[in-house]
């Protein structure tokens, strides 16, 4: 999931032309946040994301895309086809 929200994350950023640094000033978060998220360092919380959605003027849903857990089996599953792909900011 850590190298998933990454991926995603710095594919709507850059998308969005904005620097990590801008990101964090837009989302109000620190800068070391940005750049953690963009390591894979750590998940955020709910806020957070939304915060950095916000930021990104995407969907959180944009974030999280190719997540789900599959209750089923009792694990995350993490690559969906690419026809599920959410495109940051694109529906």
């Amino acid at each position: 999931l850590l190298e998933r929200f990454s991926a995603n994350l710095i594919r709507c950023r850059e998308r969005a032309n904005l620097s990590p640094a801008q990101l964090a000033d837009y989302a109000e978060i620190s800068r070391s946040d940005v750049c953690r998220l963009e390591q894979a360092a750590y998940l955020p919380g709910v806020e957070k994301v939304v915060r950095l959605a916000g930021a990104l003027r995407v969907d959180p849903a944009d974030l999280l895309a190719g997540m789900r857990w599959e209750a089923r089996y009792g694990h995350f599953v993490e690559h969906w086809p690419l026809e599920w792909e959410l495109a940051c900011g694109d529906a």
